[in-house]
């Protein structure tokens, strides 16, 4: 690609030093959601704007992915690590992201499967589309890898963020790719690190996900140390406004 093109759009500073090392005319500002999360909403108010009833608590936002496939594999995960944690906090309200209309209904039959229905007895409310007031709603997100780890990172909104490949998947990415799969989220990824705790394939079941959530619900100092780690994402980022300096540098251009 990078011998077929005369300017190159990063979004990702790795991403554009790289580019750049290869003699390429890189523009880059940040990635543009920071422009989307240029200020943090306040909790109360994205409850207030989804309702939620301020006896609730906590708030914890289930996100099982954005792809079919991610749903059918995450989906039963969430719900029963929701079952164990309601089971743990009376009051705990969760909130399940349904990224488009398509999966409303398999997030339908989900929730009144009778296992479920009598263990979370009308605790989980599902809603379309509000990423942005799910997770500044949110005490806990637990989320599927994916860009709403970024989302997270740019509310400051704790996660643990959870994956599961198919068997065939993570055999060709360790045995012919020679992929080192420690990290998959994107926080991780670009800090070089774990920043954000990460339960995947037999680590991504229902009560190792329960019991690295309740690290961050009994612990209001693990809640704030892991804002500040999140802090420090939003600073890699860079900052507002990346989609108008973009635009006026290709104005330029062109």
């Amino acid at each position: 690609v990078i011998d077929n093109v005369d300017t190159i759009i990063s979004i990702f500073k790795e991403e554009a030093e790289a580019y750049q090392n290869r003699g390429r005319r890189v523009i880059y500002f940040g990635h543009p959601l920071v422009d989307r999360f240029a200020t943090r909403m306040p909790k109360n108010e994205a409850r207030r704007r989804l309702s939620l009833p301020a006896s609730a608590s906590p708030v914890i936002s289930l996100f099982p992915g954005s792809r079919k496939q991610e749903v059918q594999r995450h989906l039963p995960i969430l719900l029963e690590t929701a079952a164990l944690l309601a089971a743990d906090y009376p009051n705990a309200l969760f909130l399940l992201s349904c990224v488009t209309p398509r999966y409303t209904q398999d997030c339908q039959r989900a929730l009144a499967a009778p296992a479920l229905a009598k263990r979370l007895s009308n605790r989980v409310r599902l809603i379309e589309g509000q990423s942005d007031f799910l997770l500044q709603s949110a005490d806990l997100a637990l989320l599927s890898s994916g860009t709403i780890t970024l989302e997270a990172a740019l509310t400051q909104t704790p996660m643990v963020v959870i994956y599961r490949f198919s068997r065939l998947t993570e055999w060709i990415a360790r045995k012919i790719l020679h992929i080192d799969i420690d990290h998959v989220s994107l926080p991780n990824i670009l800090m070089k690190q774990a920043v954000v705790p990460e339960c995947l394939q037999k680590e991504a079941a229902p009560e190792f996900i329960a019991d690295t959530a309740r690290g961050f619900l009994n612990s209001p100092e693990t809640m704030r140390r892991y804002e500040e780690r999140l802090g420090k994402i939003r600073e890699h980022l860079g900052s507002p406004p990346v989609t108008a300096r973009i635009a006026r540098e290709l104005s330029a251009i062109l």
